[in-house]
């Protein structure tokens, strides 16, 4: 009997289930790290009178207005910086839900960035340089 020949069409490709778990466990941490980001801008918000006891404590010459603008000064920069986490976990979380290679880099880059503090203080630097000299050493053990 005669088989007609295969056409030059494509095969079907069976439907991809998704993300591995770990993709997915990732993407779900990712955006309870969008959560805590949301969390902190509002205990940030709600401490605001600890911070202007801070600057009248530290700066009592000041007048009601410096003290004011120093206020308003502090709440915008929290929020702004709050923000710009929420978005940055957002972001992530959508590029390595979506299997974007470079996000994995990125995330893991700014979550390791986000465990040192930045203050450049003696504790921070203790705190930062076995990681970083054992990173430098090539080791392949965390701390």
């Amino acid at each position: 009997m005669y088989q007609p020949y295969p056409s030059g069409g494509r095969q079907p490709v069976p439907p991809l289930s998704g993300p591995p778990q770990r993709v997915r466990t990732a993407v779900m941490l990712m955006y309870a790290g969008a959560a805590l980001s949301a969390i902190e801008i509002i205990v940030g918000l709600n401490t605001i009178s600890s911070f202007l006891s801070a600057v009248w404590a530290q700066y009592p010459s000041y007048s009601s207005s410096q003290i004011h603008a120093a206020e308003v000064l502090g709440l915008a920069l929290a929020v702004v910086v709050g923000l710009i986490a929420v978005g940055l976990w957002l972001w992530m979380a959508w590029a390595n839900g979506a299997g974007r290679n470079w996000a994995r880099i990125v995330a893991s880059v700014l979550t390791c960035r986000s465990l040192v503090p930045a203050d450049g203080s003696e504790r921070a630097r203790r705190r930062a340089s076995p990681v970083l000299t054992r990173r430098a050493q090539g080791s392949r053990t965390w701390p």
